[in-house]
Parts: structure tokens; sequence; C-alpha cells
């Protein structure tokens, strides 16, 4: 069985340090850095499954190495979880909008930071089915992890995919947010529930292209759909 891998990039090295020891205790293979841009390079060289990252680097933002991520096809797949020690909305908004896929205030238990991790790539693997799925003008490959609308291939961070994945297999249904918190981050990992609101607004734009229907139905006090209507 292949050991998942992750990246941490954090300077702090007590703290790196931590999480390296939760992580190898649990059989994943760990890479380090203190540099986001020594990051960038390694990327280059060997992807792995998750890549976690501290908010304040010295040389280039969390934000920066986001974006970077998510604009390379090597790695655009790639799980990202950003810690910080500012406890700050906009801060979690400007991470989501960036690619990240969870977002972690310090400080915290290095095995909450590995109940996270381990929900997301155990969400991932129970995704994979043989055969895709279909709704109005959609099509989802769970094996490759594609998304074609008309046609026309549909670039979607892991989070926005595992949200799609989650209403195409129950199309029309109505979700709460909770519902859908539980569906894609786990019931053991706590997440606010403006996140989900977050995610949908780039599920909708990575979905929607001009004069497309909008197939993402907000449903008032309750939540959304996948929907024609």
């Amino acid at each position: 069985m292949v050991r998942p891998n992750i990246m941490i990039v954090e300077s702090d090295k007590e703290l790196a340090d931590s999480i390296g020891w939760q992580f190898a205790a649990e059989s994943y293979d760990i890479q380090r850095t203190e540099s986001g841009s020594q990051a960038l390079r390694m990327l280059r060289e060997q992807t792995p499954d998750v890549l976690i990252l501290d908010w304040s680097l010295a040389d280039i933002t969390a934000l920066e190495l986001c974006h970077s991520v998510r604009g390379s096809s090597q790695t655009e797949n790639m799980q990202i979880v950003v810690m910080s020690s500012n406890n700050n909305e906009e801060e979690r908004i400007k991470c989501f909008s960036a690619g990240a896929d969870d977002f972690i205030d310090k400080p915290f238990a290095p095995r909450e930071l590995f109940a996270r991790v381990n929900s997301m790539l155990v969400r991932r693997r129970e995704s994979t089915v043989t055969k895709s799925i279909q709704f109005a003008d959609l099509e989802v490959d769970p094996v490759s992890h594609r998304v074609w609308r008309s046609g026309s291939l549909v670039h979607l961070a892991p989070t926005e995919y595992r949200l799609l994945f989650h209403f195409i297999k129950r199309p029309q249904r109505a979700y709460s947010r909770q519902q859908l918190l539980d569906a894609v981050w786990g019931t053991r990992v706590k997440v606010d529930s403006r996140t989900i609101d977050v995610h949908i607004r780039r599920l909708r734009k990575a979905l929607n292209r001009p004069g497309d229907k909008d197939l993402i139905r907000t449903i008032r006090a309750v939540g959304y759909a996948l929907d024609l209507e």
C-alpha cells in the first residue's frame, strides 16, 4: 500500500517537529521546509498528497503559494491546509478563495491536524468508483477526478470537487450547510458553516460560464442543492 505523503512548510521548528512526529507515527511520509520558495522547488520534483503551510511565511505569502499550487496542472488536485495564529474571518476567506481546502487556528493539537488531513484523504479514496456520473450537461469521472460541462473540462480544486461529487450522487436533494460540512470535512472536524458559502461561490464560478444556467440552487434558510430549477 502506498504511504500518504505530506509537505510541512513551517519556520517554527518545534511545531514542525510535533506535526512531523504525529504523521510519521501514523505511517505518513514527510517532507519539510521553512521556506515557501523552497517548497515550490520541492513541489516541482515530488507532489505530496497534502500541503500544510503556515500563513506567515518569510519569503512569499501563503496566498501566493496557494495560487501557484492551484495554477499548476501538476499540483492543482493537491489538498492544502493553512495554519495561522490569527483567528481572523477575513484571513480565512482569503485562504479559501486562493484555493485552500482547510484552515486551522494555532495553537492546535497535532492529533487534531492529523484527524483533519486523514479525513480528507479517506473521503477522497471513498469517492473513487468506476463509472462516471451525469446530471444535466455535467459529467463527473470519479476515477480521474475530472469534471466536464457540455463537453468542456472544468477545473476544480479538491474541496469543490468533493462538494460537487456529493451533490451529483443525489441531485435535486437539498442539503443544509451542516450536512455538507459533515460530508466533505467529516463529523470529527470543526469548520465554520460560513466556509461552505465560500466554496459554493467558487464551485459556481467554475461551473457556470456566461449564459449557462446556474446548477447550484440556494434554498433560503436551508442550504443548497444541485438542481436545474
